[in-house]
């Protein structure tokens, strides 16, 4: 990826970039701009057990959440003061507020004068990755910027999970590879996030890889990443819908 461009990373939750761009925000951290859009998700119960660690409330394990979050980009190099934003809505709850999230994107890149947009790929298993991968295309669209994706985690055609792998095609594909030097820091940046141990194991790897595409914002493709079985999620037909409804209204 080239330097000196200003660069908005997004991520739905507050460990998203660092597991897919943690590499590419350091190398060019004076033009990294960082939007994590959920704070956590809340417990049904309180108190709770999250990684071993105890919450008395749904506001101490969010606060928490960007509290390691911030922790993970300062070591990257981010100002967190004037490069980092959270848009503390809840998680899985974000499909609500579509419109507000892209006024939120817009603002960040009318603002900080933006001139590229990396977000989650579509489709994904999760409808907040979803969500923020549309609503980053539709304000990139709109504003005349290019959007490149970074892989998280799907399931493909055959049912196998993948993680950090693409599922799509893209236009062009952009590669990093670690040094040691950087593989050693990522380890200590995915460490941050104490609150979701699993992802130390989970997201390993010595590589970034982002994927430029124009999407269709008209034709959505239909998911066979299913997400809709999961407590809580909305079916993957139920977030085409509204964004479909949300494209029509701005006459896309």
């Amino acid at each position: 990826m080239k330097k000196n461009k200003p660069i908005l990373y997004i991520g739905a939750h507050s460990d998203d970039v660092a597991i897919g761009c943690s590499i590419s925000i350091h190398r060019d951290s004076k033009n990294a701009f960082v939007f994590s859009v959920t704070n956590g998700a809340p417990h049904e119960t309180y108190p709770a057990i999250q990684s071993g660690i105890k919450f008395q409330s749904p506001w101490e394990y969010m606060g928490r959440r960007v509290v390691e979050d911030k922790k993970a980009m300062k070591l990257l190099g981010v100002d967190i003061d004037n490069n980092y934003f959270n848009g503390e809505f809840n998680d899985q709850e974000i499909h609500v507020y579509i419109p507000e999230l892209t006024e939120l994107i817009e603002q960040i890149v009318t603002e900080k004068g933006i001139e590229r947009i990396i977000t989650h790929e579509f489709p994904q298993s999760h409808p907040d990755h979803e969500v923020v991968s549309l609503c980053s295309h539709f304000v990139g669209q709109k504003s005349g910027i290019e959007v490149w994706e970074y892989p998280m985690y799907g399931f493909d055609k055959k049912g196998k999970l993948r993680l950090r792998k693409f599922l799509s095609s893209h236009e062009k594909v952009s590669t990093i590879r670690y040094s040691q030097e950087e593989s050693d820091l990522r380890k200590k940046v995915l460490e941050c996030y104490e609150t979701q141990s699993f992802i130390r194991e989970g997201f390993k790897g010595e590589k970034e890889s982002f994927g430029r595409s124009e999407r269709n914002l008209i034709d959505l493709p239909d998911s066979t990443y299913f997400y809709g079985d999961e407590k809580g999620k909305p079916k993957p037909q139920y977030i085409r819908q509204l964004f479909s409804r949300f494209f029509k209204y701005h006459k896309i």
